[in-house]
């Protein structure tokens, strides 16, 4: 989705037509940001998914929990360690507290991006979690 948006806001015309084209235009982001989403879901939402697209029940698996703070505090300590991973974990963990939503700003629809298939999605990142794939989420 972030590639779309990218290619398609890079392919808007630079400046308005006239005082009475809205837009959307290059010059309308000058020196701000685009906000763009895939999918905006709770954890519980993910796992819903994974459990619906697998099949699985939930007694199949096992679920800890996590404050998100000292989620975040681990993650932020694994990278100090030069532990790469820690990263994803603050980036990832960082996003369910705090004001870290954008939701109200997105340029999704400006931007002419399509609405995403969040099972689709679900089912490509247990495909890649099972191939063993280092960018498996």
């Amino acid at each position: 989705q972030l590639g779309r948006g990218i290619a398609n806001l890079l392919s808007l015309k630079i400046l308005p037509d006239d005082e009475n084209d809205k837009g959307p235009y290059l010059s309308q982001y000058n020196n701000g940001s685009v906000y763009i989403d895939s999918f905006f879901v709770s954890q519980r939402d993910m796992f819903a998914s994974v459990l619906r697209v697998t099949g699985d029940k939930e007694e199949d698996w096992t679920v800890s929990t996590e404050d998100v703070r000292e989620r975040y505090k681990r993650g932020f300590e694994m990278m100090q360690k030069g532990q790469m991973v820690g990263f994803g974990i603050l980036l990832y963990a960082r996003v369910f507290y705090g004001d870290a939503t954008f939701t109200d700003r997105l340029d999704n629809a400006k931007l002419g991006l399509p609405e995403e298939n969040f099972a689709a999605w679900t089912g490509v990142a247990i495909e890649m979690a099972k191939r063993g794939e280092d960018n498996a989420i």
